[in-house]
């Protein structure tokens, strides 16, 4: 069965695991942005895994580099432009708005 059979949340899940490492059983949807609205039809399901465990036998995707920190020092990253990734930022928000992120 391939990604195109799958459901947003299962695709999810899967794809947690393959990029970063991490093993999550649920993850809560957090609603669809709408990337760039003004071109393009493309939707950014927006998810967020709750307890979610590295699992140290995995092998990352090439070409993607993890970098681990805390939300105290994410918080830092956005507010001085160290970390910009607008749709990423928006994920944030919508955790944040939806009480799955607290003190940021």
């Amino acid at each position: 069965m391939s990604l195109r059979d799958k459901t947003p949340e299962e695709t999810v899940l899967i794809e947690l695991r393959e990029e970063t490492g991490l093993i999550a059983h649920r993850a809560e949807n957090l609603g669809v942005l709408n990337p760039d609205p003004g071109r393009l039809e493309n939707q950014l399901h927006c998810f967020y895994a709750p307890n979610a465990e590295i699992d140290a036998t995995v092998t990352i995707e090439n070409g993607i580099e993890l970098v681990w920190t805390d939300l105290i020092e994410l918080r830092k990253m956005i507010l001085d432009g160290r970390f910009k990734s607008s749709l990423q930022i928006a994920l944030i928000a919508m955790a944040v708005l939806r009480g799955f992120i607290k003190e940021f």
